[in-house]
């Protein structure tokens, strides 16, 4: 572009004294100005609309990817709250149990001080089967004997049980 004006202003003779606007070339100079500013406005334009474009694709990719991270978050949240309910239901399960176990564990105590009367607990209350009734029985037995350290009042009480949990079952 520099040689291009260079030579538009410099005369074709060397020996001439460097003229810049002659008379009857002032409209080709003027063209090639104007054709030159609007080569660069359009070069200009072009580079504007390049750099818009490459930043409509970047927030474009942009986008993408964070739709693809909420995805991703929101699907394992799911996960995740349905391993949190699964695991609040066996908590609840475990402290009925808690519970239970306490009960039992008060009852015993309390006949064990001769506070209330041991008769009211059931040891084989919760269970159904033969089998289920034998193994509570040696579990009860091998624990409440007294050879092992146990009360002879509780284990005549599971035995007397005992007895009975097998007339009705």
């Amino acid at each position: 572009m520099l040689i291009v004006s260079l030579l538009a202003f410099s005369s074709p003779l060397m020996t001439a004294p460097l003229k810049y606007f002659s008379d009857d070339k002032v409209g080709l100079y003027l063209m090639l100005i104007i054709s030159a500013f609007i080569i660069i406005a359009f070069l200009f334009f072009k580079a504007r609309e390049h750099a818009e474009t490459k930043r409509h694709t970047r927030i474009k990719n942009e986008k993408i990817k964070a739709y693809k991270l909420i995805k991703s978050y929101s699907t394992r949240l799911e996960a995740l709250n349905k391993e949190y309910e699964l695991e609040k239901k066996k908590v609840v399960h475990a402290n009925e149990i808690i519970k239970h176990a306490n009960l039992r564990i008060a009852c015993l105590s309390a006949g064990l001080n001769n506070q209330t009367p041991i008769h009211s607990f059931d040891f084989f209350e919760d269970l159904q089967t033969v089998d289920q009734i034998k193994k509570r029985y040696k579990l009860l037995s091998t624990t409440y004997h007294p050879d092992r350290g146990g009360n002879k009042k509780t284990m005549q009480l599971i035995n007397d049980q005992y007895r009975q949990a097998f007339k009705y079952r």
